[in-house]
């Protein structure tokens, strides 16, 4: 536990340097959320005050349903990519076959990359609640803010199976870029970000089932919108937990079968 301590310090304080020595970067996370803020509102503007079959489950409230949504993908998106762009940055610069070599746990020193973009992601969205209460008007308590940040963490973490998927990917072949694409876009487009899943037809219904941020949605959404009882969200937490294990456990198989194979080869550094 200590060594992952220090891995995770040296890893943020590595990360927060760089993000320093960049200081226009900071005015640009302010405009970035300044301008996300715009969008989600003028979007809700178009649904707000309409009936509306599809939004009545959340009381007609769409701009809520689009910022849960966009929050979400936000997170999910830092989380999906920090450890391929980690892997990535280190065997182009030929260092990750050393970090394989230490007697440090590889996963430990994957997780703990992730770490610095996880918060950066929770300030940009938290930046962007805030300026959503204050241009919205909004009712939103800062408990049921703190439960929304609770639920996005724990109901991404199938996310992190996913992403280490996809770093063993990145390990054997390298360059897999347009998988990131696919996969957010996928998430996108069929879990429900931006419109309620019931407006699609029945069989991309039922192939939205297969994105894990479907599930989480219905979770956040089922209680920061809806005001649901946990008890009544049961199900979905459960797949959610599921889709977490089973994930978590074949991205950690996949790594060793990658390295494995990359050590073989002779490939491991190579980019």
């Amino acid at each position: 536990m200590r060594n992952f301590y220090n891995l995770v310090e040296a890893s943020y304080r590595k990360d927060l340097k760089n993000l320093i020595s960049y200081r226009l970067s900071f005015f640009g996370e302010l405009f970035l959320g300044f301008f996300a803020i715009i969008f989600i509102i003028f979007i809700s503007k178009l649904i707000n005050g309409n009936e509306n079959y599809y939004l009545s489950n959340y009381d007609g409230k769409y701009f809520l349903f689009l910022l849960t949504g966009a929050s979400l993908i936000l997170f999910v998106s830092r989380m999906f990519n920090s450890m391929p762009i980690f892997i990535s940055q280190a065997q182009s610069f030929g260092y990750f076959e050393n970090l394989v070599s230490t007697k440090r746990n590889i996963f430990l020193i994957l997780l703990s990359s992730s770490f610095y973009p996880l918060v950066r992601a929770l300030i940009r969205i938290s930046l962007i609640f805030f300026l959503a209460i204050f241009f919205n008007n909004e009712p939103f308590s800062f408990l049921k803010y703190i439960e929304f940040i609770l639920l996005l963490i724990v109901t991404s973490l199938p996310i992190l199976g996913i992403s280490l998927i996809v770093s063993s990917l990145v390990i054997f072949f390298k360059k897999v870029n347009f998988v990131n694409s696919i996969f957010l876009l996928g998430c996108t487009a069929f879990s429900g970000v931006i419109y309620p899943i019931e407006v699609m037809p029945k069989l991309f219904q039922i192939f939205s089932n297969l994105f894990p941020t479907t599930f989480s949605l219905k979770v956040i959404r089922g209680r920061i919108i809806e005001d649901l009882s946990y008890l009544e969200l049961l199900f979905n937490l459960f797949i959610v937990i599921i889709f977490s294990v089973v994930l978590i456990i074949i991205g950690i198989i996949s790594i060793k079968i990658a390295i494995h194979f990359s050590k073989k080869n002779g490939t491991l550094s190579h980019y």
